[in-house]
């Protein structure tokens, strides 16, 4: 058992530094750690809990590319333990395609989440400029017969209707590109199911590969 468990720690080690030097080592230290904690995620290594808060210790200086290496090798353990975990396949160009979709699919979660919430606090901002131009409105129509305070309600009224359009066309833009990136997901995920259909393929084709060679090897 204990021979078992140093055989997969070595090759998990070995995984992951190939993985490393091959997709991070020339990144900016902080970028790349940041990369390396979304492949983790999109693989499944770890929860979205797990990710904001590593996540939020990247920012801050407080996370080594030793840590990631160490909750690497412990998700690896725990998959294994529950029979989940599948060692990197021959192909490593697949791989390493795959590991870049993992990143982008989760960094698209991010920015998808930013947008949402920027056009979330557009839209309240939007409501309420509409609430003040209306209580201008009405405003004016009780200033009269007082015409010089009733026209300065109106000259308020106008200007907050037409930052409210402006604002509203950005509005429409911004919602337009929250669906494209909803698209873009989709695209991805489409991408990711190929390449493991491309992996699950070759796995096939190396086991008929092996049993045909064993079953015409005498002895």
């Amino acid at each position: 058992m204990g021979q078992r468990l140093n055989k997969l720690a070595h090759t998990v080690q070995v995984e992951w530094d190939q993985f490393y030097k091959e997709n991070f080592l020339d990144q900016d230290p902080k970028e790349r750690l940041e990369e390396q904690l979304r492949v983790l995620y999109g693989r499944g290594e770890i929860d979205q809990a797990t990710f904001n808060q590593l996540r939020f210790r990247v920012h801050w200086g407080m996370v080594s590319q030793t840590d990631l290496t160490v909750i690497h090798q412990q998700a690896v353990r725990r998959l294994e333990a529950q029979g989940k975990y599948i060692p990197r396949r021959s192909n490593p160009e697949l791989e390493r395609s795959l590991d870049r979709l993992y990143a982008d699919r989760i960094l698209l979660e991010e920015m998808r989440h930013v947008w949402a919430e920027t056009i979330q606090a557009l839209r309240d901002e939007v409501s309420w400029i509409k609430e003040q131009a209306e209580s201008a409105r009405q405003d004016a129509g009780a200033a009269l017969p007082n015409e010089a305070a009733a026209r300065a309600f109106l000259e308020v009224w106008q200007k907050l209707l037409a930052l409210s359009q402006t604002l509203d066309g950005h509005l429409q833009a911004m919602e337009q590109d929250l669906l494209s990136l909803n698209t873009l997901e989709i695209e991805i995920k489409s991408a990711i199911t190929k390449i493991k259909l491309l992996q699950s393929r070759e796995q096939i084709a190396d086991v008929h590969q092996r049993i045909r060679h064993d079953l015409l090897t005498p002895g």
